[in-house]
């Protein structure tokens, strides 16, 4: 796998710790990086380093310069937002997923405990994280405890320790004294607990008169607002005759350190989410006395680690020092034989505390994230669609029964067939690219002819490859297959005047193009020919120079570069190919080729409806498998991004091809492909010949699925409409069912009648008064993630009076795992169960739905008549659903506002028992726990009405802000303004808002 970490903590590189000790997070991105590439995993490693190396296999980078617009530096950015890769793991960073990047499978690192000021940071990332990784179960249970991850996706990857810094590590130290004395080690950052063993009546003060003898480790890298803490610690420690002071040591010496000593002793009631401390002094085989708290019982289970309880909360100093005059003799005769036995725990334990262990639960992590993607064939195949990679997917065809019964997949082999039968002949495959590259030429020709490629990335990429060769040999051969209008040849000859550039192409026109170039630009060292065939013919048939026809060609007729750009993917066989490129190589000749990555015929969506031209997506390690025993150098040659923010560029790849190639491994290709997971689109309609057209219009190329269940009491052309605009779609799955009269059994109903028949992995639902804007968008949540529900805005438009009325913030797309259905006679939502919102989902604005259906004063009064007598009878049906209580609350209130437009605001006889009854809603929801804030204060503007139709009350304003100096994250600022029906009402949704925007603000984990 092709492997990313990002490690924006202290500076490192791979020779950092030869020199100098490391923090936590970083230690773990150096050995994870390190055991991963021992594995063969190709890892490049981001950090603030300067000094760029490459050590062991691990790569590792500056991640460049950190900007509010790249937070996590602008070279990371780069490379990770356009270089396709298998895994990205990021530590730490609140933003660390933003953004798209161009990873399959991503990985966020937690080394930290949780806080409730990222809470908010960590969630508007996690629809692009796989999975969430911990050091430990208590660190997992706090995690979740504090953001509400799904437990599912937070996986346990422990910490380790180096066992090569123990192997051979001499058993005695030139820093540790020899004087008899009992001699202990604190090495865990200072403000973690080293004030118990310092500071006056300490630990270490109350041990003045025994033989113990401490030495502590500094640190070098100490923030601001520590130097004083520190200083003060070191001053505390200068005074006691029996503390010595190491200063910064590098893993190496602190490792000889830990073996020299009697016991390391860590008094603490820091919350360790795991402890590298306990691991090294496994290790070592030295014992540790340290506080049984947070994750440290966990790290030391099973060791010959002494723990001792807290005491209210702080590490019980009393308990310490008794435990440490049993070990100096002063409470017994032979403490050698409890710490000969407790040290030889330690060794036992330690066997499970390495790298290799972390990293096999790292694997673990990793290898079940692309085991969710793996498992689902018709994501894959649309993904082999969209990606053009049609040789998996015929592969993958091979092993599906006809009788599969996914429209999705059905249709989706109906395309391959379809669109792909060009390749069944040669005849046929001739003729398609003949028609294709006519169809280019009878545009593009003009232009085409002179085209300045040099800045693009690819050129770039490719020249790169060849300059050193010109450089070794200037009056070089080569072979440009493929070479349509000459528009990488032709600028590349023009600077290598001693060179010969023979070009090759299929096509008449592209031959013709790239010819009155030469002409026109006099280029002397440069032919043209047509491969009369396809481009599946042989070399020596398309090359006006002369070959040998069976055996070896000549030395004298071989090429010492072949370039073939953007070829590879076109052809039937592309092993035959390469195998030919490779015959007509000199031994030592260069075999340059670039190949597309990125959906980049799909982008040109009308095209790509009724035609296709690439039948092969290589990927990094397609091309190491095709490339064998022969060593690759591959270049990415990045170019922007598709609609949903995907990356699109090429891979330039140069091989000296020795040995033969190899195939492709498709079953590894497949296991790593990682595919968009598939979205029915599912509607109810009625009489929606006004808008239904321009709604589809507006979605369909985004969903793989259309489900529209049609009201039976439907009576315009509908249906026809539907139908007619789908055959416009043919290889779109497409279902139209005969739903069921909303309004005579519900919304709900109407809407699980069309969900019924829904096989995407994920189901989007509207309406045909609605048109989805950026529905491209909708793609990149399609993924495994904790989410299972998304909410996006539902603008609502008026042209009487011309505004927005007002934006809703429903769950419009959602996991099909048949948990959720609809709820609701009416203002139906989908739910696990009713009143229960789906559970983990989140709401983004990048997807709105543009609703027309409350267009004016008419429709609007209409809706309302329509929809009321249902709400009632739910009201009756469901009693203790939560959203009926707003719901019946805003039409008590909107209903009575339509009277008083009518009467000129006299209030009529029934008005004031309703307005009483929308009252004592709006108290009921004061009581619901949890409180739904947004729907109280949303409400507030009914219940106003409400309170001024009894001629009650007073008006009043809630403004609340919040602002909190060491969580800017929690700063809130709300506003309610209303007319309240008494003191009492005010106060209690004051409170409330209160309540809600201060209620972590004194957490310990704040």
């Amino acid at each position: 796998m092709d492997i990313v970490i990002h490690s924006m903590g202290m500076p490192f590189n791979g020779d950092t710790l030869k020199t100098k000790s490391l923090g936590g997070s970083e230690s773990a991105a150096y050995y994870q990086a390190m055991e991963l590439a021992r594995r063969g995993h190709k890892v490049t490693v981001f950090t603030t380093t300067q000094e760029e190396t490459f050590t062991d296999g691990v790569r590792f980078c500056s991640l460049g310069q950190p900007t509010e617009a790249e937070p996590l530096g602008n070279a990371f950015t780069h490379y990770a937002a356009n270089t396709p890769h298998d895994v990205l793991i990021i530590q730490r960073h609140p933003l660390a997923f933003h953004r798209k990047w161009a990873s399959k499978v991503n990985l966020f690192q937690m080394h930290d405990l949780a806080l409730h000021r990222s809470a908010g940071m960590l969630w508007h990332g996690m629809w692009q994280v796989d999975a969430v990784t911990v050091v430990s179960e208590f660190h997992k249970k706090q995690v979740i405890e504090v953001y509400g991850f799904d437990p599912n996706f937070v996986k346990v990857v422990p910490n380790g320790v180096d066992v090569e810094l123990y192997n051979g590590t001499p058993d005695s130290s030139p820093l540790v004294a020899d004087l008899g004395e009992f001699t202990m080690l604190y090495q865990s950052r200072p403000e973690r607990g080293l004030e118990h063993l310092l500071r006056p009546g300490g630990i270490m003060d109350r041990l003045r008169d025994t033989r113990a003898h401490l030495y502590y480790c500094s640190y070098d890298n100490t923030v601001g607002e520590m130097v004083g803490y520190y200083n003060q610690l070191n001053e505390w420690a200068a005074r006691l005759p029996n503390v010595t002071n190491l200063g910064a040591l590098t893993k190496a010496q602190l490792a000889v350190v830990q073996k020299s000593v009697n016991l390391m002793v860590y008094p603490t009631e820091f919350e360790e989410v795991s402890c590298i401390t306990a691991m090294e002094a496994m290790h070592a085989g030295t014992v540790l006395l340290t506080s049984a708290c947070a994750a440290l019982p966990e790290t030391c289970e099973g060791s010959g680690t002494y723990l001792i309880p807290l005491k209210d909360g702080r590490a019980d100093e009393d308990a310490f020092v008794d435990q440490l005059l049993f070990y100096t003799g002063q409470k017994a005769k032979d403490p050698s034989k409890s710490l000969a036995e407790r040290a030889q725990r330690q060794l036992d334990a330690s066997l499970l505390k390495t790298w290799g262990a972390a990293v096999d639960a790292l694997e673990q992590a990793i290898e079940g994230c692309f085991d969710v993607y793996s498992s689902n064939t018709a994501a894959t195949l649309r993904d082999c669609i969209a990606h053009s990679e049609i040789h998996l997917a015929k592969r993958i065809e091979r092993n599906i029964g006809r009788d599969e019964a996914n429209p999705i997949v059905m249709s989706t082999l109906k395309e391959i067939a379809e669109l792909y039968a060009f390749t069944a002949t040669p005849d046929a495959y001739e003729a398609h690219y003949r028609k294709y590259q006519d169809a280019f030429y009878n545009e593009f020709e003009d232009s085409a002819i002179g085209q300045d490629v040099t800045s693009w990335t690819r050129f770039r990429g490719v020249v790169s490859l060849l300059k050193p060769e010109l450089d070794r040999k200037p009056n070089l051969r080569m072979l440009d297959y493929g070479c349509a209008h000459g528009h990488f040849m032709m600028p590349i000859a023009k600077e290598s005047p001693q060179a010969r550039f023979v070009g090759v192409d299929v096509s008449e026109r592209a031959v013709a193009a790239a010819t009155k170039w030469m002409l026109r630009d006099k280029v002397t060292n440069v032919s043209v020919v047509l491969g009369k065939e396809s481009l599946l013919d042989d070399v020596n048939n398309l090359c006006p120079l002369r070959f040998v026809a069976e055996g070896a060609p000549a030395e004298r007729d071989l090429f010492d570069v072949i370039l073939a750009g953007e070829v590879l993917e076109h052809v039937v066989d592309p092993m035959a190919l390469l195998e030919k490129f490779r015959k007509h190589l000199r031994h030592d000749g260069l075999l340059i080729i670039t190949t597309p990555t990125g959906r980049w015929e799909w982008t040109g969506t009308e095209d790509f409806k009724t035609g296709r031209e690439h039948l092969a997506h290589f990927e990094r390690n397609d091309i190491k498998d095709l490339c064998g025993r022969n060593h690759v150098d591959i270049l990415c040659a990045p170019a922007g991004g598709d609609k949903t923010g995907s990356a699109l560029g090429s891979w330039v790849w140069g091989v000296r091809p020795v040995s033969p190639f190899e195939e492709i491994d498709y079953s590894r290709k497949m296991w790593l492909l990682a595919p968009r997971q598939t979205v029915s689109a599912c509607m109810i309609v009625k009489d929606g010949a006004e808008t239904i057209v321009k709604c589809l219009r507006s979605f369909i190329d985004w969903v793989d699925q259309l489900v529209i269940a049609v009201d039976p009491a439907t009576k315009d052309n509908t249906r026809q409409l539907i139908t007619d605009f789908m055959k416009g779609y043919p290889y779109k799955a497409f279902t139209m069912v005969e739903g069921v009269e909303a309004l005579k059994v519900g919304f709900a109903e109407a809407r699980n009648k069309s969900i019924e028949h829904a096989v995407g992995d994920w189901i989007l639902w509207l309406d045909a008064d609605e048109e989805v804007q950026s529905p491209w968008n909708l793609w990149k949540y399609l993924r495994p993630s904790q989410h299972r529900a998304f909410g996006f805005p539902q603008v609502h438009y008026s042209a009487d009076p011309a505004t927005v009325l007002t934006t809703d913030l429903p769950c419009r797309l959602y996991r099909n795992t048949g948990k959720a259905k609809f709820h609701g006679l009416v203002h139906e939502h989908p739910e696990e169960e009713q009143g229960k919102a789906i559970q983990f989902s989140t709401v983004r604005d990048d997807v709105k739905f543009l609703h027309s259906g409350y267009v004016d004063e008419a429709t609007r009064r209409g809706r309302y008549s329509r929809n009321l007598p249902l709400l009632l009878r739910d009201i009756k049906e469901n009693p203790d659903r939560s959203l009926n209580k707003f719901l019946y609350l805003r039409d008590l209130a909107q209903g009575i506002s339509f009277e008083h437009e009518q009467t000129g605001g006299v209030v009529l006889e029934t008005q004031p028992e309703r307005a009483r009854r929308a009252i004592k809603l709006w108290e009921d929801m004061l009581e619901l726990d949890p409180i739904p804030m947004r729907m109280l204060v949303d409400s507030l503007q009914y219940y106003s009405i409400c309170v001024a139709t009894l001629g009650a009350g007073f008006e009043a304003e809630v403004s609340l802000v919040t602002a909190h100096p060491q969580a800017p994250g929690l700063s809130v600022k709300t506003t309610a303004k209303g007319r309240f029906m008494s003191k009492d009402h005010f106060f209690r949704l004051s409170n409330k808002i209160q309540q809600e925007a201060t209620k972590h603000y004194e957490s310990k984990y704040l």
